[in-house]
């Protein structure tokens, strides 16, 4: 196992493998014209291809509650909270996007 793969909670999976959003992005001029609901979806279908994948995860940097919510209505969940709780990590389960 890597050192990145500690900011995964790998023993509540079922698999030893995770599919990670990160570094995703909408300028702020650009946000409501439904961007990153289409970039989201596109990312989630080429996510799901793998198989061997069950548990995804998002990382949002604290204070950006926009992308919080975001990702609540696209079904994730607060997993836990990195670095002193300067990052929310968000989860959900293949079967659940």
């Amino acid at each position: 196992m890597n050192e990145f793969a500690t900011f995964f909670d790998l023993s509540s999976g079922s698999g030893n493998h995770v599919g990670c959003l990160s570094q995703f992005y909408i300028k702020k001029e650009y946000r409501q014209y439904g961007i990153g609901s289409k970039l989201f979806n596109m990312s989630m279908k080429w996510l799901k291809q793998f198989e061997d994948v069950e548990d995804y995860f998002i990382f949002v940097s604290n204070g950006n509650t926009n992308a919080l919510e975001f990702y609540k209505r696209k079904g994730f969940s607060v997993s836990h909270d990195l670095l002193d709780g300067f990052i929310t990590v968000l989860r959900t389960k293949k079967q659940f996007v």
